[in-house]
């Protein structure tokens, strides 16, 4: 999902959980995600924990040159950072993971992680992604990148895709 319609995918997550659904979706990517990183942290457990919805893989693509997610949240949604934005903390995710999931909190924070990195990639997409608006018109060169381990896993030749 890309921009604003990581809020879309977000919210159809978070309701998948809430209705009791656990490994219904395969991997979920995240593209200049508008969504609020610390809600992201706090929702992980809804996600890839014990009884969350991806039962494959989050993948988070940021971009440190997205001056359009910077400027939205400067102005608008004071107090909040982007998740497309910039590197997520493994660490505060993990202490996230253990505080809402029962399973996790009895774990290592290590082993937390190591858990998290298995089912999370967050991607740094700098270097192809100079703003916010050529997510789209990359996606193709950033595929190879990506290691899917759900839905997308079969198709990762491609080959066939022309860079436009």
């Amino acid at each position: 999902c890309y921009s604003l319609g990581s809020v879309f995918v977000m919210s159809t997550c978070l309701t998948l959980y809430d209705l009791g659904c656990t490994n219904r979706l395969g991997d979920v990517c995240f593209m200049g995600a508008c969504n609020d990183l610390q809600l992201f942290a706090q929702s992980l457990h809804k996600l890839i924990g014990s009884k969350g919805v991806v039962q494959g893989k989050v993948i988070v693509m940021y971009s440190i040159y997205d001056t359009i997610l910077a400027y939205l949240f400067k102005t608008v949604r004071l107090g909040e950072v982007p998740l497309g934005y910039k590197r997520m903390n493994m660490e505060y995710l993990a202490d996230c993971l253990m505080d809402n999931d029962p399973p996790f909190k009895a774990m290592p924070k290590e082993e937390v992680m190591k858990y998290i990195q298995s089912r999370l990639d967050n991607l740094d997409v700098s270097e192809q992604c100079e703003n916010h608006f050529v997510f789209k018109y990359r996606l193709r060169k950033m595929l190879p990148l990506f290691k899917f381990s759900g839905d997308f896993k079969e198709a990762q030749s491609f080959s066939s895709f022309r860079d436009a």
